[in-house]
Parts: structure tokens; sequence; C-alpha cells
């Protein structure tokens, strides 16, 4: 069996890392920009529209993302190019007319939803967002395809680089002509720039595809969906874990403190990019090495990337400790407030990234249901925890609610693959 080293690992995400690290240094600057330019409530604004809309994008893909991926993957080591493409068409059909008629739903109840249970300055933001979920849609459907041709740097371009990328074009056009830089813009600029991915995700994948000259009929939709379901299951609840705590605290608290938190969070979890690298290089990888039953190797590449995600999650503790008020600073002096609720976020991090993929793993080696049971139990105890703790104290309380959970579902997480699966995720710990 070859010895997997991890300097070839590391050579093939090369690309991806600095795809990555520049999208979200990107992220960073327009995060900065408008925290100066529309405060910590206009921020606010932005990142709770975004993550409703992201959520409401998250149910209508029915789990399908990780579907694609791996069907992708397989069926390009047996060079099936017409299964992909009856995949790709597949779900077009399913999530497509969903994403319409999500969106149509969601005009008629986001006024109802902004008025009992936020501010009203959130409502069109909210609607512009909204409106083009069905471009973000198309985006995933076509960028978990290409990952799983092993086209993994563009995946993550077109996917998550270059729309923040183009937002920050845009606003910055904005500036040039003096035009004034509100929310609305900020919303509208957003909203383009995920129309314009869109396009540019699918023409590439065009390029990318290979021509088959017989199409296979065999994955019809509800094939499709009986895998996709348990896996949507497992997303749904996780992205509730990860958004109950900015929702609730719009709900509880103000957009103001939406907007600290947003800070907060986006330097805590800085150093995830490093783990979403390794998920979208592993990912293929995985699917593949377990179709192949190849678990010892398997278990040796999940262990040295393991190892150095450890590292890199330790030394970004100690640079949010020493550094994260100076890091604040940047946005505005009013997002000094959010510096203990950073510590606390960086404590989970560190918990968050030093596991490993841990869902990931699970997913792609049939474990998704039992994935989905984890992942359910932690958005009930995630939205208990934040239900509780943010009334009390405040966006505080969100940081130790979310940092709990982080800690408690991927220590699970670890328990369940090596019980499930026989693989020890984390170096240097003897099997029992």
């Amino acid at each position: 069996m070859t010895k997997i080293k991890l300097g070839n690992f590391i050579k093939t995400t090369s690309k991806t890392t600095f795809v990555k690290a520049g999208g979200m240094a990107i992220g960073v600057l327009v995060s900065i920009s408008l925290g100066r330019i529309l405060g910590s409530e206009g921020l606010g604004i932005i990142n709770l529209s975004n993550q409703i809309s992201g959520l409401l994008s998250m149910l209508v893909l029915l789990g399908l993302p990780s579907v694609i991926l791996k069907e992708t993957a397989i069926s390009v080591n047996k060079k099936n190019w017409g299964h992909i493409r009856n995949v790709i068409v597949t779900s077009l059909k399913i999530n497509v007319p969903l994403a319409v008629l999500v969106t149509l739903l969601s005009y008629s109840f986001i006024p109802f939803i902004v008025t009992h249970f936020f501010e009203d300055s959130l409502e069109l933001p909210l609607k512009i967002i909204t409106t083009v979920i069905i471009f973000k849609v198309i985006s995933r459907i076509f960028g978990a395809s290409l990952n799983g041709y092993h086209k993994i740097w563009q995946s993550s371009l077109v996917g998550n680089t270059l729309s923040i990328l183009i937002v920050s074009i845009l606003i910055l056009v904005q500036y040039l002509l003096k035009w004034q830089i509100t929310v609305i813009t900020v919303a509208f600029s957003y909203a383009i720039a995920r129309i314009i991915v869109s396009i540019i995700i699918s023409l590439y994948w065009k390029e990318v595809h290979h021509k088959a000259e017989n199409i296979s009929k065999a994955f019809i939709p509800i094939t499709l969906l009986k895998v996709g379901l348990p896996l949507l299951f497992v997303q749904a609840t996780n992205t509730i874990a990860n958004s109950i705590d900015s929702i609730m605290i719009g709900s509880f608290l103000s957009m103001k403190d939406v907007g600290l938190y947003a800070v907060a969070f986006r330097i805590a979890f800085v150093s995830s990019f490093f783990l979403q690298v390794t998920n979208a290089v592993l990912a293929p990888k995985v699917a593949t090495m377990f179709a192949n039953n190849e678990i010892d190797k398997l278990e040796r590449m999940v262990q040295k990337v393991t190892g150095v995600l450890i590292l890199i999650g330790i030394v970004g503790l100690l640079v949010v400790i020493f550094g994260g008020k100076f890091m604040l600073s940047l946005w505005g002096q009013e997002f000094s407030e959010a510096y203990y609720p950073l510590i606390i976020l960086s404590i989970g991090q560190l918990f968050n990234i030093g596991a490993g993929a841990v869902g990931l793993i699970l997913i792609l080696c049939n474990e998704e249901k039992n994935w989905g049971y984890v992942t359910l139990g932690s958005a009930i105890f995630n939205t208990v925890l934040n239900f509780v703790f943010i009334q009390y104290l405040g966006i505080g309380g969100a940081a130790l609610a979310t940092s709990i959970n982080m800690i408690a579902i991927n220590i699970i997480g670890v328990i369940i693959i090596k019980k499930k699966i026989g693989i020890v995720t984390i170096p240097y710990i003897r099997k029992i």
C-alpha cells in the first residue's frame, strides 16, 4: 500500500489554500470597510441577512451537494461521464423549482417574521439577498461536482472567493463614484455577485465535464433524494446550530449586537479556512478510499492532516489572546466590546479545528444517519443554551453556548468515527 506523505498533501492543497486564504482576506477587508462605513448595526443587518439566506439555500438543496460530490468523485474514477451529467441534471430539476417556491414564500413571510422577532431595518436587505437564492443553489450544485472532478481550487474560487471579490469591487465602485454606501446598496452588491458567480461556474463546469455518448438513466430523482435527504438532515441541523446564535442575538438583543458578535466570530474562525481547505481536498479522496476499502490508508492520511490542524488551532488561540483587542479596533472602537466573546469563541474553535474533518468523514463513509442524530442533538442543545445564556450574558452568552456545543459535537464525532469506521482521527491516540 502506498505511503502517504504529508508533503505531497500540502503540495496538492497549496492552490486551494491560496484561493481560500485570498477569499478570507478579502472578506475580512470587506467586513472592516462595512464596519467603518455602516457601523456595527449596519454590519449586523448584512450578516444576519446572509445567514438567513444561507439557511434557506441549504434547505432548498436537500443535502444533494454532498451526494453530487460523492457520485462525481466515484464516477470520475470509473470514467462514467454519463452518470455525472445525469446526477447534475436531476439535481437541477429538483432544486431550481424548489428555490423559486422558497423565494416566493419568503416574500410573504419575511414582513411577519421581521415585525415580530427582529428590527424593521432588516426587512428590505433580507428580501434583496433572499431573491437570489436560486443562483446560490445553482452555484452549489456545479461547485460540488467540480470538487468531485478534483478541480478543488477552481471550485473554491468560483464558490466562495469570487463572490466576495465581486462584492468588494462593487463597493469600491460605489466609493469611487462617490455614491452613498448604505445597507441597501451593499445588499444589492451581494445579490449581483451571486448572479455573476452562478453564470461563471455553470460555464466552467461545461468546459470541465467530459461529453458522454450514452447518458445513464439509472439515477432517478427518488434515488437521489433517498441518499440526499439524510444528508439534508445533517446539514440542516448543523447549519441551524451554527446560525442560531446570531439569529437569537438579533431577536433578543439588537442588530448592533449582531454586528459585534459577527466580527468576533469572523476573527475567531479565521483559522477555519484551513479546515475548509482540508475538507475540500479530502472529500474526493475519502470517498474513493472508503469505496475501495482502503481504511488503513485513509486513517494515516487523516491523522497527519489532523496533526497539522491541531497546531494551527493552538497558534490561532494564542494570536487572539494577545492580539485580539488590536484586531477588533480595525473595525472601529465600538467593536472592542467583543473581546471576551472573541476569546471564548477561539477556545471553541481550537476544538473544532483540532478534531479534524469529522463530519465530512462520517458523511462520506455511510455514517450520515448517525452524524444526523448527533447534529440534531447539537442543534437542540445549542438552541437551549443560547436561549438561556443570551438573555443573561448577552453576546458573551452566545459565545459560551456556541463553544460548549462545538466542543461536545466534535468529541462525539471523533468517538463515532473510531467505533463505526475503525479510524482514529487524532494522532498519537491508541486504538482501544
